[in-house]
């Protein structure tokens, strides 16, 4: 009985061996979408050549940083009391967007108004840092502490 257990195991194991399913050299096929395509096959860019698509920041190890700034739990201030005044999104030329965020913030020192201004998206590094600052003067209070992310 143990042998034939044993036999089994071995042909289940060899068929799917043989079948490429368990193999480690498995090639995607090619996806002619405009797209990152890591989203469907992590190994992609192993076999096909990088594209204007393919974006350092969706890696594994960035994309934890980059989900907990954006949900803003580190921006640097105690998060206690501190309460949003107003957000825009504005759109670009480019495929990012301008993120205008007001907020009141607490600190050692008493209350300070903040104003942050990132661009988010996969071609956010074309966005010209003249055009966030012309962003700041039209969008934030005069008194506003102003921060860049980009």
């Amino acid at each position: 009985m143990k042998k034939l257990i044993t036999a089994l195991i071995a042909g289940v194991v060899g068929f799917a061996a043989m079948s490429g399913v368990a193999s480690a050299d498995y090639r995607p096929s090619y996806c002619p979408e405009r797209h990152d395509h890591r989203v469907h096959a992590p190994n992609y860019y192993d076999y096909y050549q990088r594209d204007r698509y393919y974006n350092d920041r969706y890696d594994n190890t960035r994309r934890r940083a980059d989900v907990r700034y954006n949900r803003g739990y580190d921006n640097g201030y105690r998060a206690r009391g501190n309460r949003v005044l107003s957000r825009k999104v504005l759109d670009t030329r480019f495929r990012a967007r301008i993120v205008v965020r007001e907020e009141i913030v607490y600190t050692r020192r008493g209350k300070r108004l903040l104003c942050t201004i990132s661009t988010r998206g996969p071609e956010s590094h074309y966005v010209p840092r003249k055009r966030l600052k012309r962003v700041a003067y039209n969008y934030c209070s005069p008194r506003a502490r102003v921060r860049y992310y980009t």
